[in-house]
């Protein structure tokens, strides 16, 4: 049925950098059945940036000629009754080309209305996304299935509202989706078996890990790191409210959430990286489908009021939010009375803070060096065992965010967002890349440490 149902289809928002990795894992797919012989494949890739359309050729020339380079075995199986194919370079060109041949690239949504399944990846706004699916709909009646890549609106909102009934399923991508393993699945009561089926075996083609969340907003990725970041812009409050300048408490608690909780990033760096604005879109989104007002913090909105929003370069660099970068290497932070950037090593700021962080707990290592290590789970261990006996600040609020991540994660699973602790613990290690999930054994209980004589 699936491969049936890939040979007319479409990707919304194609040249974004969600739907530009979407439309190379589903381009790739489509060029490798075509090239078994089941057939001709179509794949429509709109977006209103005709620029960015163009660049997009260029992004998948390139990664499908790698993507070839690895399968060269089996496309010369696949290829072996062309007599004009004779070299690895001649057959790598051949899929490539064939590939590209089976795309078309267009700013129109209209031109999906003959596809039979729609991914749409374009911006999280419940409005639009609607709009787009109504108009998609009035021209191709109720055939077609709808994939969206929502990370935080509801299913149900978005499938009433554009009056697409069981043909709309969450499919939420992590980015980059060409490699990020992570696949959120959101299903609704009314979603079709049909598309569930087919949902469910294209995650299995793409070799995607997935986690299945309850159609609530935010899901089970945002649902634990948006209640962390609002947590993270409180400890901030707290820290000017002791003394430290506001670039200072920014400073430190991205210290603290990368080095002391041993991350890949710390939490205002994740946040840039995400984006500030679309960090605020979905901290509404959540608000006001939860109902609940404390899903709103002003330091997010002091950053999108000044146009500082984050996010990536179209080449894959870091934009400045609170801090600056050289490619994805902070090297300043925005200093929010002189409304600049300044450099690490501007002033005596920096020194002061890291004075402030003081040593690291003994048995600290790098997640990079502990990411690669094989005895990850022992050293994680002894590294806690110390953490959790060190009463500096520093480590103290270090064990506040270990407790807060595990208050937020209990309460994904109380709530039947996350089916287990498990699929949190999924979602924390494969999507964000952390090392260990909020259950960790080594992360002893609050009862535990207020004991301690």
């Amino acid at each position: 049925m699936l491969d049936q149902a890939l040979k007319h289809t479409a990707v919304l928002g194609a040249a974004g950098k969600m739907g530009s990795g979407i439309s190379l894992l589903l381009l790739q797919e489509m060029a490798l059945l075509q090239a078994q012989g089941h057939g001709q494949y179509s794949l429509v890739l709109i977006d209103s940036n005709e620029g960015e359309l163009r660049n997009l050729k260029n992004y998948l020339r390139k990664h499908l000629r790698r993507f070839a380079e690895r399968n060269i075995n089996d496309l010369r199986h696949y290829y072996h009754d062309n007599s004009s194919l004779i070299s690895n370079e001649e057959i790598i060109d051949y899929f490539v080309n064939e590939a590209l041949d089976m795309t078309r690239f267009d700013s129109m949504i209209e031109e999906a209305h003959r596809c039979t399944l729609i991914f749409e990846a374009i911006v999280e706004n419940v409005d639009i996304k609607t709009d787009v699916f109504k108009t998609l709909t009035a021209l191709s009646g109720q055939d077609s299935f709808y994939f969206t890549n929502t990370s935080s609106i509801p299913i149900s909102v978005l499938s009433e509202q554009a009056q697409l009934g069981g043909k709309l399923i969450g499919y939420h991508f992590y980015n980059p989706p060409a490699i990020q393993k992570l696949l959120e699945i959101i299903t609704t009561s009314a979603t079709e078996p049909a598309l569930k089926e087919m949902s469910d075996e294209l995650a299995a083609r793409l070799k995607k890990t997935v986690v299945y969340s309850k159609d609530v907003a935010g899901f089970i990725g945002n649902g634990h790191f948006i209640p962390e970041a609002i947590f993270a812009c409180k400890q901030v409050q707290a820290l000017v409210n002791e003394g430290h300048a506001l670039h200072e408490a920014i400073y430190i608690i991205d210290s603290i959430t990368r080095n002391y909780l041993i991350r890949p990033m710390g939490i205002f760096q994740l946040i840039d990286y995400v984006g500030i604005d679309v960090a605020e879109k979905i901290l509404s989104i959540m608000k006001r489908y939860l109902q609940d007002n404390s899903y709103h913090d002003p330091l997010i909105d002091s950053m999108t009021q000044q146009k500082i929003y984050g996010g990536q370069n179209s080449d894959g660099t870091q934009k400045e939010g609170f801090f600056c970068y050289t490619g994805m290497q902070p090297n300043g932070i925005y200093h929010f009375t002189e409304k600049r950037y300044i450099s690490f090593d501007e002033g005596r700021w920096k020194q002061d803070c890291d004075q402030f962080l003081s040593p690291l707990p003994k048995g600290h290592a790098t997640w990079k060096d502990l990411q690669k290590s094989q005895s990850q789970d022992e050293k994680l261990n002894n590294y806690f065992s110390h953490l959790f006996n060190d009463e500096t600040p520093s480590a103290l609020l270090a064990q506040k965010f270990l407790y807060h991540s595990r208050d937020v994660a209990e309460k994904l699973v109380n709530n039947d967002v996350a089916n287990s602790m498990a699929d949190v613990t999924t979602v924390l290690t494969t999507g964000f890349y952390h090392l260990y999930g909020p259950d960790a054994p080594w992360i002893p209980n609050q009862q535990a440490i207020r004991s301690k004589p």
